[in-house]
């Protein structure tokens, strides 16, 4: 791929610093022309679905109409007494029929809930529920997982039936040596009771749950629910039945990845009813919510993957990838082709598409100066070590119609700097009612941001 550089002033808010105008040279990919809309090989996947396709089966995307935003910070919310401000946490979902905004909160060992109306704090679903930031945990649970105890995890909402549910996937302790994945059965936005907690260790297919249940997705047309052990050997992703009585819920299936070193983020595409999995290092894995199997997979050249984002409308996937100088990756999800890079952003663990906005958005992390690690060694594109600048990243993706995909479909926007520590700004989220994103700050609380139309203070 080739590469140039070009300077970009961008604004960099620092909260409790105010706004800092800079003016940055931004690698620009060459794949902006739309005749490089099509790159990277051994594409096996073929997943198209004529019932419903924006577009018919070509990738064509015009670009959105919104002005380009510019994120500032429009409220913080914090934590009283008696809970802490979280140090330690993992994904964010935003339920727009609740109006509320879910984390996965560690150092309060349950689901922090926001109300995103008025932007206050709601409670901690479960806490003290789970493992929490640092279980207590015997040698061979740390040889055999490393880190990858604590919980929760992986969080979402969903209604079956009638039930407003919160599903969240835990670690493991010592006490409690079985991965498993609670579910709340909601009285409100932001309060609710244990109903389930279903083990995701099965003798049955030959798991045993040594490590944490991690990332999630939920299909609403087949009511199955999957969760990933990323860190058990092998990983693996396991498929759990979803009923208005969290009592019979069950698991239905699991699917083992021998070979793979983790699993991350999966979706739920609902124009061909199969989900989508990150499998760094390998590709991204199709599977059936029916039969528990790979239908297809599509080679992710060049990028060891996590967050993965569907824009249902478009069936264009958005792939963050680990910090690099190509950045994050554009996918189609009918023919599994990679069709754009964004060298502007890498490094982001959960990204999250908004269906208000059309915008994506990357917990990036780890990105930085330059799209290069901070530590030596250096990969291939990398001449320098890189500062580290984590970001919410912003991509406006496109609006499907027409016949031929150009640059113009999907776009990098900005990044927004959140802070010097790179715990900030892996978990990110917004809601599709208001267009205000969530994303938690180590020590302080939840930053809530909101887009404007000029480039305006905070």
């Amino acid at each position: 791929m080739n590469l140039h550089k070009t300077t970009r002033r961008l604004r960099w808010a620092i909260p409790g610093a105010g706004v800092i105008a800079l003016a940055i040279a931004v690698p620009v990919s060459a794949t902006q022309s739309p005749s490089h809309h099509h790159h990277g090989g051994g594409v096996t996947l073929d997943v198209s679905n004529n019932s419903g396709n924006a577009g018919g089966h070509d990738d064509g995307f015009s670009p959105p109409s919104q002005t380009p935003p510019f994120l500032h910070q429009v409220a913080s919310v914090t934590f009283p007494a008696p809970f802490k401000a979280t140090t330690s946490f993992d994904i964010g979902f935003v339920d727009p029929t609740t109006h509320t905004y879910y984390f996965a909160d560690r150092t309060n060992a349950g689901v922090t809930a926001v109300n995103t109306q008025n932007n206050t704090f709601g409670g901690v679903i479960g806490a003290g529920d789970f493992a929490g930031a640092t279980p207590t945990v015997t040698s061979a649970q740390t040889t055999a997982c490393g880190t990858a105890v604590a919980g929760p995890n992986g969080v979402l909402s969903l209604t079956v039936g009638g039930s407003n549910q919160v599903w969240a996937g835990d670690g493991v302790s010592s006490a409690n040596p079985v991965s498993n994945v609670k579910v709340f059965t909601l009285t409100s936005g932001t309060s609710g009771t244990l109903a389930a907690t279903i083990p995701t260790g099965n003798s049955t297919f030959g798991t045993t749950g040594t490590c944490r249940a991690d990332e999630m997705a939920y299909d609403p047309v087949d009511n199955v629910f999957v969760v990933a052990n990323d860190a058990d050997s092998p990983p693996y992703l396991t498929y759990i039945s979803v009923n208005a009585n969290p009592a019979l819920d069950k698991v239905v299936g699991q699917l083992k990845f021998p070979g793979a070193t983790g699993i991350e983020q999966t979706v739920w595409n609902p124009k061909n009813d199969l989900f989508y999995t990150n499998v760094p290092g390998m590709e991204l894995a199709v599977t059936s919510p029916k039969t528990f199997s790979i239908v297809s997979t599509a080679a992710q050249p060049g990028c060891n993957s996590s967050g993965l984002a569907l824009n249902p409308d478009t069936q264009q996937l958005f792939v963050s990838c680990s910090v690099n100088p190509f950045g994050s990756m554009l996918m189609s999800a009918r023919t599994g082709a990679v069709l754009n890079r964004f060298p502007q952003v890498s490094g982001a663990d959960e990204i999250w598409f908004d269906p208000g906005t059309n915008n994506v958005y990357f917990g990036a992390n780890r990105m930085t100066s330059n799209g290069c690690p901070t530590a030596a060694p250096l990969p291939s594109g990398c001449t320098s070590l890189g500062l580290a600048t984590p970001v919410i990243g912003v991509i406006a993706s496109g609006r499907g119609h027409g016949h031929h995909f150009g640059f113009g479909g999907a776009r990098w926007v900005e990044n927004f700097a959140t802070g010097a520590t790179t715990n900030n700004t892996h978990s990110v989220a917004a809601d599709p009612g208001n267009g205000q994103v969530y994303v938690p700050i180590a020590g302080v609380g939840v930053m809530v941001l909101a887009n404007t139309s000029s480039p305006t203070g905070l």
